[in-house]
């Protein structure tokens, strides 16, 4: 069949046009699937983080809650390795851990009535254990009817200690108020303003993921993994940590400011932080928190898991003050062996509180050591120096002195009684100890000498 001429050039001039047309609605279409994919998973996401920053809000808004929570650590360093690069991980003050490797687990229930910000109710039980050695076992209870009416109770003692006859105080309540030398843990307690705590804490978060709904304690909960943002960990810590010194007065700022800085340092040593949590779908309350942090370098293995279950949000809480409680005063009296008095012999209450004030002062000058032997890889090498006096009343990267650029710590602490001194010694900046004496004992320790070192303190 033969066609015209003009016909088959009409016809062909056609086929591009239908041709066009089709790749028109097929573009179109591809356009309109990935808009609704991209509009649904960015909704999703948009959700997922909604309800998360919903949870925050109402958690952090609950009247009475229970927490019961761990941390397990498990540290194992090379044997070739500085060790003191990592002393965050362990405890330099404290002889009984092994640097080369340990494990250390603590469990802890509080009950909190938060009602009243300045007269917070709160009830925790904790224990603590070391290399499981039954020996270190550690187990407490605590009441808080407002930062004037504390208690503490000793349900068992780690045996290591026993030569401190601390056995004598197990299971006995003893009572203090703000007038105790840890006044500022009470305030800090209290006082903190956590009015943008969800913001900052929301802040950290670097991406989610969504997993699985799971059925926590009987309720079916949204399930989440969060990244953590370093940077902004880094952040928010120094934030908070500057909010301490106008409330904790007795603190050096210097301290707070290195503190910060190590924190910083040691956090670059581990893997990306992720923190699942779970939150009820009803209620939209957070009901359980875990984590587990590693490290990120070779030669150190380990971390720290933490988990925490939170439930009776907002129900009724009945937690009875101790009937019989014995005055904070007279715990020194009964862990050397001398009857409780009724009335305190008030020199000997003053001396106490002197002996707390000094150890609670070494420890701060210990700290500011170990900040600069962190930045120098030596202490100061001096002998038979007076701290807190003359040519040592602050410390910096050249060592003690009379003034001090850019200071580990800005005041060096004295001790309390006039023509008492702590003395510092290091010959080869290797190690040091300072010697200082107490009138009645405290911290676990008799009246007599004391030597401070980079290992603790010893009497």
């Amino acid at each position: 069949m033969e066609y015209p001429e003009n016909n088959l050039v009409q016809m062909n001039a056609q086929k591009p046009k239908i041709n066009i047309w089709m790749i028109l609605v097929v573009v179109v279409l591809f356009f309109l699937s990935s808009g609704a994919t991209f509009a649904y998973f960015s909704y999703k996401e948009s959700t997922d983080e909604r309800t998360i920053y919903k949870s925050f809000e109402k958690t952090l808004a609950i009247k009475t809650v229970e927490v019961i929570g761990g941390v397990e650590q498990n540290i194992k360093l090379n044997k070739n390795v500085n060790r003191d690069k990592y002393d965050v991980f362990s405890s330099k003050l404290d002889t009984s851990i092994d640097k080369i490797s340990f494990s250390y687990s603590s469990k802890f229930d509080y009950i909190m009535d938060l009602n009243d910000h300045k007269n917070k109710i709160i009830n925790s039980k904790g224990e603590s254990i070391l290399n499981d050695d039954p020996s270190t076992l550690s187990k407490s209870e605590g009441r808080s009817f407002g930062k004037d009416k504390v208690y503490v109770s000793y349900l068992n003692v780690p045996d290591r200690n026993n030569k401190l006859y601390l056995d004598r105080i197990k299971g006995v309540w003893f009572t203090f108020g703000n007038d105790f030398n840890s006044e500022d843990s009470f305030n800090l307690l209290y006082d903190f303003d956590s009015s943008n705590l969800k913001n900052d804490v929301f802040d950290l978060f670097d991406d989610i993921k969504k997993y699985p709904d799971e059925n926590i304690e009987g309720s079916s909960s949204y399930h989440y993994a969060i990244l953590i943002n370093k940077d902004k960990v880094k952040e928010k810590f120094e934030k908070y940590n500057m909010m301490i010194p106008p409330i904790a007065k007795d603190l050096d700022e210097s301290i707070i400011q290195n503190t910060v800085k190590h924190f910083n340092s040691q956090l670059d040593l581990l893997k990306p932080i992720i923190v699942e949590i779970w939150i009820e779908k009803n209620s939209l309350y957070i009901n359980k928190i875990s984590t587990s942090i590693g490290f990120n370098v070779d030669d150190l293995e380990g971390g720290f898991n933490m988990f925490l279950t939170l439930k009776n949000y907002n129900q009724p809480v009945f937690i009875e003050e101790p009937k019989e409680a014995i005055d904070f005063r007279q715990l020194y009296s009964i862990m050397h062996g001398n009857p409780v008095y009724n009335v305190i012999n008030e020199t000997n209450y003053k001396n106490n509180l002197n002996d707390q004030k000094r150890i609670s002062n070494i420890k701060q000058i210990q700290t500011a050591l170990e900040f600069f032997y962190t930045g120098n890889n030596k202490y100061p090498i001096v002998q038979n120096l007076k701290l807190g006096i003359g040519d040592a009343i602050c410390l910096d990267n050249k060592g003690f002195g009379s003034s001090c650029i850019s200071p580990y710590m800005s005041l060096i602490p004295k001790e309390p009684t006039e023509d008492k001194f702590f003395i510092y010694t290091s010959k080869d900046g290797l190690s040091y100890t300072i010697d200082f004496n107490l009138e009645e004992g405290s911290g676990g320790f008799q009246a007599g000498p004391i030597q401070a070192s980079e290992s603790g303190l010893k009497q």
